[in-house]
């Protein structure tokens, strides 16, 4: 019980803040003393906006970063689980790399035909670019 008291008490509090910063003035301003020597900052209601845009800015591109790092993960797993499933070729003598949706496949397969095939299902790979194969025959 006296958690959810505690819980109103918060969501009644932080409303109240909301409210009191959302009713001010964009102009405002808040003045802090900071540092070792305890010099003034001072910073205003439109700075603090534009450095809050700024920031998510940075943090949009950071999750557009993330993003694709894990699509290539993605690609880079769907194209050896479907090198896998193929007879006639080896997933383990084969590596796959992506970068930026260019994957990348490195290692040794029996014949030239088979290194066009295994282009070809990392072609089939939702995401893929481009595909750059370094593969070498060895029967």
């Amino acid at each position: 019980m006296k958690v959810f008291i505690g819980l109103i008490l918060g969501i009644m509090i932080g409303a109240a803040g909301y409210w009191f910063i959302d009713e001010r003035d964009p102009d405002f301003k808040i003045e802090a003393k900071g540092g070792d020597a305890g010099e003034r900052v001072s910073v205003s209601g439109k700075d603090l906006k534009a450095e809050a845009e700024k920031v998510g800015e940075e943090l949009k591109e950071a999750g557009t970063k993330a993003a694709e790092v894990a699509s290539d993960a993605t690609i880079t797993g769907t194209v050896k689980v479907k090198l896998a499933a193929d007879s006639q070729l080896s997933a383990r003598d084969i590596n796959v790399d992506t970068a930026d949706g260019v994957v990348t496949l490195n290692g040794r397969v029996a014949s030239t035909e088979l290194i066009d095939k295994a282009a070809e299902i990392a072609k089939s790979v939702p995401g893929v670019k481009e595909v750059k194969t370094d593969l070498e025959v060895q029967p």
